[in-house]
C-alpha cells in the first residue's frame, strides 16, 4: 500500500513545492552512487517532510516506497485532532512505523525497520527527531545501529526552508524549499569495528555513530 499512496502524493506535493515555494533539489546525482538499498538520515523540520522526500525521487524510482520510522501511537495521545491520524493507520499506509522507545534493546526497538531493510527496502530516519522551540535534539543511536546490522549505507540528505511552513502557508510563496542529498556513507566510514560491538556502561559507540552522521547532514549546503 505505501507504494500506491506514496506515487499518488508525489505529483501534488513535487507541483505545489515547485510552484510556491520554488523547490530545489541537489546532489541528486549522488542516489546513483547507491545500488541497493539504503538509510536515509534526515534532519527534521516539519511534519511535511517524509512526504517531500518521497517527492525529491523521480516518480519511477526503484527506491520507493520509502520505509519511515515514526514515534509510538502513544506518543500522540495528547495532540489534540493528530492523535486520530498520526502514529495509526494513515501512517502505515504511507509507510510510516514505530519505534519502540524504553525497551534499552535496538533490535527490538527497531524490529519492524530490520525487517524492511532485510527485505531490499529503504529506510528512512530522523535521527534529531523535530526541532522544539528551534533547538535540535541529540541523535538517538538507532540510525546508527540500523547501519551497523544490516551493513546498509547511509544517504545524508539536509532539508531547509520548511520551518514553520504548513498547507496553508506554502501558498503565500514566503517559503524557499531546498532538498540535499550527499555523498553515501559506508559502514567503514564511520565505525572503527565494523564486525561486533559491544556495549557498556557511558559508552555507545551507535549514538557516536549517529551524532557523526548528523554533524555530516548539517554540513551539507
Amino acid at each position: 500500500m505505501p507504494i500506491i499512496f506514496q506515487r499518488l502524493a508525489w505529483g501534488p506535493v513535487r507541483l505545489v513545492m515547485w510552484l510556491f515555494a520554488g523547490l530545489e533539489i541537489k546532489g541528486a546525482e549522488n542516489l546513483k552512487k547507491v545500488e541497493g538499498n539504503f538509510i536515509i538520515a534526515s534532519n527534521h523540520t516539519n511534519q511535511l517532510d517524509p512526504i517531500l522526500l518521497v517527492a525529491c525521487f523521480p516518480f519511477f524510482s526503484k527506491y520507493i516506497p520509502l520505509m519511515f520510522a515514526s514515534r509510538e501511537k502513544d506518543f500522540y495521545a495528547k495532540t489534540g485532532w493528530k492523535r486520530w491520524v498520526y502514529g495509526d493507520t494513515f501512517f502505515r499506509l504511507m509507510g510510516a512505523h514505530p519505534m519502540y522507545g524504553g525497551l534499552n534493546n535496538y533490535e527490538a526497538a527497531l524490529r519492524h525497520h530490520l525487517e524492511f531493510a532485510r527485505k531490499g527496502e529503504s529506510i528512512c530516519i530522523f535521527p534529531t527527531g523535530k526541532k522544539k522551540n528551534g533547538v535540535i535534539g541529540k541523535a538517538k543511536g538507532g540510525v546508527g545501529y540500523l547501519m551497523h546490522a544490516t551493513n546498509l549505507p547511509i544517504l545524508p540528505v539536509k532539508i531547509q526552508g520548511l520551518e514553520g511552513m504548513s498547507w496553508l502557508s506554502v501558498w503565500t510563496g514566503k517559503h524557499k524549499v531546498t532538498v540535499t542529498f550527499g555523498e553515501p556513507l559506508q559502514v567503514k566510514d564511520i565505525f572503527i569495528n565494523t564486525s561486533f560491538i559491544q556495549l557498556v556502561q557511558d559508552q555507545n559507540p551507535y549514538a557516536d555513530a549517529a551524532a557523526a552522521i548528523m554533524e555530516i547532514v548539517e554540513q551539507l549546503n
